[in-house]
């Protein structure tokens, strides 16, 4: 497996995700921070913030054979569009 690991920066465009729920570090943890980390292999995406881990799921999409058929992939990429959508992050 190979990971990478991205800190987001506190800046004016990347605000939006610093004002909504995520994951902290650690308590009283010196400087707080929200990360991605992606698995270059398996395509697994994973974020400490709800609202950017939906938006990288629903950036990435889904295939035609997924649409086409339904998978598992389709409907959970169903239900993340919903809950962007309805602001459930």
């Amino acid at each position: 497996m190979h990971f990478i690991a991205v800190k987001l920066k506190r800046t004016t465009s990347n605000g939006s995700y610093y004002n909504h729920n995520y994951t902290h570090i650690a308590e009283n943890h010196e400087e707080d921070m929200i990360y991605i980390i992606f698995e270059e292999k398996t395509g697994y995406i994973h974020s400490n913030s709800n609202k950017l881990l939906l938006e990288l799921l629903l950036e990435r999409g889904v295939s035609q054979n997924d649409y086409d058929n339904d998978t598992f992939l389709f409907l959970s990429y169903l239900s993340h569009l919903d809950q962007y959508l309805n602001k459930e992050y």
